[in-house]
């Protein structure tokens, strides 16, 4: 038995991001440029499969109205009725177009629930599609 986990501690004052990896999808971070891109992440295995495994963290700086999108893997691995995955490259530009249209963190989520419920056509679900959505609002914001 195995699990993934993302793990991540965030300092609401400085914006600092200190995070590690255990073999979790990497999540999307949208920055001023208002684009989504994968997070560089520290080289992790899944916990739970390899005794006294050991997984290294990394720090990042967030902005004000930096986006963290968190996702679990039943979200690219949605399949539709052909078996074609739904992917992290139209996970990513899913993410880009809702973000062009200037959608906040909750329509964010909702509207890659509907794109892809589009996608997979009523098909079975086969694993959980859960997915987290964070806006830093910056030092003294709430």
């Amino acid at each position: 038995m195995f699990v993934t986990i993302f793990c991540a501690i965030l300092d609401l004052e400085t914006g600092e991001l200190e995070f590690s990896n255990g073999g979790h999808n990497p999540p999307l971070i949208c920055g001023s440029d208002r684009c989504f891109d994968f997070m560089s992440l520290p080289k992790g295995f899944v916990v739970g499969a390899i005794e006294d495994s050991k997984c290294s963290s990394a720090k990042l700086i967030l902005k004000p109205n930096d986006i963290i999108f968190l996702y679990t893997d039943g979200v690219t691995e949605a399949m539709n009725p052909q078996n074609e995955l739904f992917s992290e490259e139209r996970l990513k530009s899913c993410l880009a177009n809702l973000q062009l249209q200037n959608k906040d963190i909750t329509e964010l989520i909702e509207g890659v629930r509907k794109e892809i419920a589009n996608f997979t056509q009523g098909a079975q679900q086969s694993d959980d599609i859960t997915m987290l959505a964070l806006v830093y609002k910056g030092k003294g914001r709430t």
